[in-house]
């Protein structure tokens, strides 16, 4: 589309007004020189539901809050070891990812479900401590509830 409208163009998504960026200048330009215009977070009910204070949690804040919350995050991951720690884990999540596509050689399959599996354990490896088992009824139902929510917050469910 960037090439029929330019590295700049909005369009309507639903009832929200979505700003397009393309290409290294504009996307500089955007993130960088003009942080402060791209900052806010836009309006979502669903969050407004979710979070019963006006703090709208670490993915819907927005301003100091948000940049307070951000540098705590990083302060965390940092002493928990986001470098060479969180890089054994990622190895360690693919080898089980690896395993699990072995067990399915000469048999078409959608990959996406087992890279949701793997994300979500190097996240729950940083969180809990502990990976889960592909299989593991606990992790699929929160996975499930996960997505769900996820759809139901780009219906158009989550606006009414």
């Amino acid at each position: 589309m960037a090439a029929v409208y330019g590295n700049v163009f909005s369009m309507r998504l639903g009832r929200d007004k979505t700003v397009f960026v393309s290409g290294y200048k504009a996307v500089r330009e955007a993130l960088v020189t003009q942080a402060h215009v791209f900052v806010e977070r836009p309006y979502s009910p669903m969050a407004t539901r979710l979070y019963s204070d006006s703090m709208g949690g670490f993915f819907f804040s927005n301003g100091p809050v948000w940049r307070t919350q951000r540098r705590f995050a990083m302060a965390t991951l940092r002493r928990l070891g986001l470098g060479s720690c969180l890089e054994n884990i990622i190895w360690e999540e693919i080898r089980h990812l690896q395993l699990e596509m072995e067990d399915r050689i000469g048999e078409p399959f959608n990959p996406t479900h087992l890279f949701n599996n793997a994300v979500a354990n190097i996240i729950c490896q940083m969180v809990f401590g502990r990976r889960f088992e592909y299989e593991d009824q606990h992790f699929q139902t929160m996975l499930k509830n996960l997505i769900e929510l996820a759809h139901l917050e780009g219906s158009i469910w989550a606006h009414v």
